[in-house]
């Protein structure tokens, strides 16, 4: 009788190939739970970010051009309820509805400025700042909820003591400051 021995080569070879069938399935499943999008920009310097083409607040010029991805009903229901939840002192409980918002509509900018409102609400100003700079980043070519989360970045870093870094955020919002 024969003795069976460990061939590596083997084994990874079928781990591999294994590995690739998996991946295939999960990307074709992950592709059909995402929106089909009109709106984005295809350009041939995708991988290269010139510093013409970038803002004072760090963010490209043609992420302004496109619409905002719009939030599902669930979201925005979550959002209110957040909301509710802040004004009756149930922070903790407010955050993890925001959290939830933002697990259903990813790329809705509305869900950052909620989240970057409610940090700034309990005074934690880099979350604030951080969340409504991903917001302008997502809001498109809504100007209001453009404005409307540049005056969180500015107040978020006149919180942390950076004037000048406030200043250019208060720029972006086209407010006097």
């Amino acid at each position: 009788m024969q003795k069976q021995t460990f061939r590596p080569g083997r084994r990874l070879g079928f781990t591999a190939i294994l590995l690739v069938l998996i991946a295939g399935c999960t990307s074709q499943s992950m592709m059909q739970d995402q929106p089909y999008r009109t709106d984005v920009i295809v350009s041939s310097q995708t991988n290269q970010t010139s510093k013409a083409n970038q803002d004072k607040g760090g963010v490209r010029e043609t992420e302004r051009k496109r619409a905002p991805v719009s939030i599902a009903p669930a979201a925005a229901q979550l959002i209110a309820l957040a909301g509710s939840s802040r004004q009756s002192g149930a922070l903790d409980q407010s955050r993890r509805q925001l959290e939830q918002a933002q697990r259903i509509s990813p790329k809705a900018p509305q869900v950052y400025a909620a989240l970057a409102e409610h940090y700034a609400s309990v005074k934690e100003w880099g979350r604030s700042e951080q969340f409504a700079l991903k917001g302008v980043s997502l809001a498109g070519n809504d100007r209001q909820l453009r404005q409307q989360l540049w005056v969180l970045v500015a107040k978020a870093r006149e919180a942390r003591g950076d004037a000048r870094g406030a200043a250019l955020a208060w720029q972006n919002a086209e407010i006097k400051g």
